[in-house]
């Protein structure tokens, strides 16, 4: 594959509450084949239903193991 920028969607979904809450999450790389082992640099981008609410995001915390 020549070396560049990749799109992959992530098989999850994020679970929200009504009421404050905390929640703590894996995403599991491997076995991804789409996903490289190695990366310069990775992104990690949110998508958000259209439907009209009011999200606080107080503390995104990503660790790579």
């Amino acid at each position: 594959m020549a070396e560049g920028f990749r799109d992959v969607f992530l098989p999850k979904h994020a679970v929200a509450y009504s009421q404050t809450s905390t929640h703590v999450d894996l995403l599991r790389l491997e076995g991804l084949d789409e996903v490289p082992g190695k990366a310069d640099w990775r992104e990690l981008i949110l998508f958000f239903q259209t439907s009209s609410a009011h999200i606080d995001l107080l503390d995104l915390r990503v660790f790579i193991v």
